[in-house]
């Protein structure tokens, strides 16, 4: 019965997920401004998906949900979201 409920939650958050987010597309564009952030921080221990993160965060003025905080906590301007 366990698995089951897990399911149905899943599958839930799925959906929610599908009906609430809007997909970007990263275009020449941004993968030179996420190169220029890059090649501007060389001892930083971030990813790519990082560094992706932060640009559409910076750009779009939105809140960071992450599990991660470390990668970002050079980034004092930034704002993170955590559920209730």
């Amino acid at each position: 019965m366990k698995q089951s409920g897990e399911v149905t939650l899943a599958q839930t958050t799925l959906t929610v997920m599908y009906e609430s987010l809007y997909p970007i597309a990263i275009g020449e564009k941004e993968f030179n401004q996420l190169r220029e952030i890059i090649s501007h921080l060389p001892k930083w221990q971030g990813t790519l998906e990082d560094a992706t993160v932060l640009l559409l965060a910076q750009r779009y003025s939105s809140k960071i949900w992450t599990l991660n905080y470390r990668d970002f906590s050079r980034f004092k301007q930034l704002q993170f979201w955590t559920p209730d």
